[in-house]
């Protein structure tokens, strides 16, 4: 009995994935079982378990790469900082980018993404993956507009940016869930409470 190559192993797994997502999108999670994975890839529940630990895992394992988007940092910042960062254009361009980075997360479905949400706030996912690698994109581009608005002097007082990011972190999350777990609230509106609350945070911090 031959051998099974590492290439043909990565194609069933590659296969597995590519049917996994297909069912998580057209039933999302819940509705979706390993069985009915397993059986739909032609492969026994076994070999599924030869590849992923559980259902959690093989989830995070379809959509977390997708849901951690990363856009062209130099490029962003070389078009959105020739401009005075005083308050209003900060809270415009965290306001802008945030609302960018969840309208390519809801490409996977907005059930789907309500699970993810869920499995941020859970510390069953630190198995598989530390949240704030789903953030490293959107971290990345505020630290570089604080630190650009005070070399350009906007500080008004000098105040801890890491203890800053994660209050904006917090008011990221929070906003996401209010609009996940709503029907009738848009992008565009959860953005704009987004962007006030950012605006009472750095309030008293940056130039207006």
């Amino acid at each position: 009995m031959s051998k099974i190559t590492a290439i043909e192993k990565e194609k069933t797994r590659a296969r597995i994935i590519e049917i996994g997502m297909k069912m998580f999108l057209e039933k999302g999670y819940e509705q979706v079982s390993i069985r009915a994975i397993a059986k739909e890839a032609n492969v026994g529940a076994s070999t599924f378990y030869g590849y992923f630990e559980n259902k959690l895992e093989f989830f995070v394992q379809v959509f977390m790469k997708d849901f951690n988007y990363t856009t062209n940092i130099d490029k962003y910042i070389e078009t959105s900082f020739d401009k005075d960062l005083k308050l209003d254009a900060i809270c415009e361009l965290l306001g802008n980018n945030f609302s960018k980075q969840l309208k390519e997360a809801l490409k996977i479905g907005k059930s789907n993404l309500k699970q993810i949400y869920k499995l941020v706030l859970s510390e069953e996912i630190l198995k598989f993956i530390h949240p704030e690698s789903t953030n490293l994109a959107n971290r990345e581009i505020t630290v570089k507009i604080f630190e650009k608005s005070k070399e350009q002097g906007q500080f008004l007082v000098d105040f801890d940016i890491k203890e800053t990011l994660h209050l904006i972190r917090f008011i990221s999350i929070q906003n996401v869930g209010i609009y996940l777990n709503s029907d009738v609230l848009t992008i565009d509106q959860m953005t704009e409470n987004f962007k006030k609350q950012i605006h009472i945070l750095l309030l008293g911090k940056i130039a207006e």
